[in-house]
């Protein structure tokens, strides 16, 4: 494209940068959490193992070191398999988002902190729980109290809470994507093209007046043949997209108010070619002649109720002569969202002139398009040597205005997705070891007649428990971080219950699919089998 924009990943705005940063840090914690938690339980069976070696003489500096060394070389190996995920993801990741993405500085010290610090935030509670009690507590320790369970149930109910949070976050952003995406603009964006099609040289040191006349002469016969071709309604010079907001300039009202108005340079044509009607007064039937049109967020910016009395100036105009006249306004423009529909519709001031500029907007019938190309491929040919015409769809230009929301929304998926694998990942270890702990009890229980259904209900009422309290915890704090995040949205999808109950549901499923075989095992074993090996 001719045009070629910035990646939100080298510039862009700051809340994108607080939307990935608030995403990755909970996703960190997710696995944080997920982390710490299996790897106490893990810990709780090696109870027995470090009474022992305190019995036989082994030191506090003994104990931490073999702890904080199983947690180095476990972290390690776990980089190491992340960097190998790493490089086997990056070529379509990098399709995906449409970046080219390279190791930094930052990523380097960022492994090293994991790696240095990780190991001893997990080191120190299995150092101080073994260190500092009896051998033999430490040796009863093995079992799998009630007290365990309930600190690995609060552990894994906070990585659910943020689980969801990430998950309902994600919902939320596709749904305000998608309104993005479909909603009107306010303006005509079918069967319209942006195309280049007056080139000037940039090179002031061989200008002269006779080349200022071949230019003039050149660009009036290029607008002529625009004129002649029967396959383009309206033609408008482009001083700025209409998909940008343009610059802003403060103005005066002769009562000494003062207003930042958006200022648009347009042609007679640029209200009949977008379809943008003109809700109060009209143009001139001379469209030589100079005016002003405002849109109607403007006109209530400016405090006006009526075209009548309605004029305006800019104000360094005013600062420099405070007898200059002020331009009434002819007509109020409905109004349409000039840019990002996030940002709402801006106060808009037109200024009404036969403007030429490099680039054209060409409006065209439907189906023409293939038509109209080849005319200008030929016009092209014809001033220049070359069939080359630069242009872009007026729709591909409004949908590139939310380039950086897909992303945002991509990012958003992929998180969500790796928040649940982990989650479900941690529910699993815990309750792999959980449900192993509980087969005599489910044994005697099946002796005394409990039912397949019994043993279903009691062995997935704890973890149901569980997803359901962290969901309620993460509701309230989802809801309020959708709506600061929004306050300053003009457009924004609302935040209904139905991302919540699908949160809910997609959570739930997934977490308890990852159970079910392990229940299922333990509600089929023998109780005989368990008795003797219990």
């Amino acid at each position: 494209e001719w045009q070629e924009q910035k990646t939100m990943f080298l510039s862009g705005q700051k809340s994108h940068l607080y939307i990935l940063a608030g995403v990755c840090l909970l996703l960190f914690l997710t696995g944080l959490l997920n982390f710490i938690n299996i790897y106490l339980v893990a810990m709780l069976r090696r109870g027995k193992e470090y009474g022992l070696k305190k019995v036989y003489g082994a030191g506090k500096s003994t104990l931490f070191l073999q702890i904080w060394l199983e947690n180095f070389l476990l972290i390690l190996s776990a980089l190491l398999v992340t960097g190998l995920i790493i490089e086997v993801t990056q070529i379509p990741v990098n399709r995906l988002l449409n970046t080219q993405f390279v190791y930094t500085p930052f990523d380097g010290w960022l492994a090293i902190g994991v790696l240095l610090l990780l190991p001893l935030i997990t080191s120190i509670y299995p150092f101080l729980k073994y260190s500092f009690s009896s051998p033999i507590r430490s040796i009863q320790s093995i079992g799998w109290g009630s007290r365990s369970v309930r600190s690995r149930m609060v552990f894994l109910g906070i990585q659910y809470a943020l689980t969801f949070l990430i998950t309902v976050c994600a919902l939320y952003y596709n749904g305000q994507l998608s309104l993005l995406l479909n909603t009107d603009p306010g303006f005509r964006t079918k069967n319209i093209i942006l195309a280049k099609l007056i080139y000037s040289s940039q090179d002031y040191s061989d200008f002269s007046e006779e080349k200022y006349q071949q230019d003039r002469a050149r660009n009036q016969a290029i607008h002529d043949k625009l004129k002649a071709c029967p396959f383009i309604e309206y033609t408008e010079s482009a001083w700025d997209k209409i998909t940008e907001q343009g610059y802003e300039v403060n103005h005066i009202t002769p009562d000494g108010k003062t207003v930042l108005l958006s200022r648009r340079l347009a042609s007679p044509t640029f209200f009949k070619m977008f379809n943008i009607e003109l809700e109060e007064g009209a143009l001139p039937e001379d469209k030589n002649k100079r005016c002003y049109v405002v849109n109607r967020a403007a006109m209530k910016a400016l405090g006006y109720s009526s075209l009548e009395g309605a004029t305006v100036v800019e104000e360094s105009a005013y600062r420099r002569n405070n007898n200059v006249a002020f331009h009434p306004i002819t007509a109020i423009a409905k109004d349409y969202y000039n840019g990002h529909l996030s940002a709402g519709v801006k106060p808009t001031i037109y200024e009404i002139d036969n403007f030429g500029r490099e680039s054209t907007y060409i409006a065209y019938p439907e189906g023409k398009l293939p038509n109209l190309l080849n005319y200008l491929k030929e016009m092209m040919q014809e001033f220049y040597g070359t069939e080359t015409v630069e242009y872009t769809l007026l729709e591909d230009d409004v949908k590139a205005l939310y380039k950086e929301d897909r992303k945002i929304a991509s990012i958003y998926n992929i998180f969500a997705m790796i928040a649940i694998a982990v989650s479900c990942l941690g529910l699993f270890g815990i309750s792999l070891f959980d449900i192993r702990q509980r087969y005599r009890e489910i044994a005697i229980r099946k002796a005394h007649g409990a039912g397949m259904k019994d043993l279903y209900q009691l062995l997935f009422r704890k973890y149901l428990l569980v997803l359901g309290a962290s969901f309620v915890v993460a509701v309230p704090l989802a809801y309020y971080l959708i709506h600061q995040y929004t306050a300053d949205f003009v457009v924004k999808a609302p935040i209904g219950i139905g991302i919540f109950v699908l949160a809910l549901l997609l959570v739930a499923v997934i977490s308890m699919s990852t159970l079910w075989w392990q229940i299922r095992k333990a509600a089929n074993i023998d109780p005989a089998t368990v008795m003797k090996s219990e």
